[in-house]
């Protein structure tokens, strides 16, 4: 059994002091509801969220639904954005969330191993989170959608 580092971790230990400010910072959130009245959304329907700001890292990100009825998929992605590199990266309606099927019950749904807006650093502009409806709800009056997405702030 061998003792490793992280990156971080050495980046300190090695006396630079310093490391990825992306690594480190305060956990905040972007967080957001939408009180449903009946049949208010519709397939392709765009829900923004609050601005993730630059120089932010996504750790995680969730939908929580109260059952709306017999329909309601819903995904969480990230408007066209920059990164980190300066790169342009394309507008992904499944990075954060995919699938929370809240038609015949209520639905907690987190980020898995298959979004890959998870980890990602957030460039100049920041990025816009979004829910998107891939299943158009027939919710009864006062459902409501509630979205989060935690991430690190320098």
């Amino acid at each position: 059994m061998s003792d490793d580092n992280m990156n971080a971790y050495e980046e300190i230990a090695n006396g630079s002091g310093q490391s990825d400010p992306g690594n480190h910072g305060k956990v905040r959130a972007s967080y957001d509801e939408l009180d449903l009245t009946e049949n208010v959304v519709a397939i392709g329907d765009k829900l923004s969220m609050p601005l993730i700001p630059e120089g932010a890292r996504i750790i995680d990100a969730w939908i929580k639904s109260d059952n709306l009825g017999t329909a309601g998929i819903f995904d969480m992605g990230l408007d066209a954005h920059v990164d980190r590199d300066g790169d342009t990266v394309a507008d992904d309606a499944d990075s954060l969330v995919s699938d929370a099927d809240a038609g015949g019950q209520a639905v907690f749904q987190r980020a898995g191993l298959g979004n890959v807006g998870i980890g990602k650093l957030i460039g100049k502009g920041g990025a816009q989170p979004y829910l998107i409806a891939t299943e158009a709800t027939n919710a009864a009056l006062g459902d409501r959608i509630r979205a989060c997405v935690l991430y690190i702030a320098p």
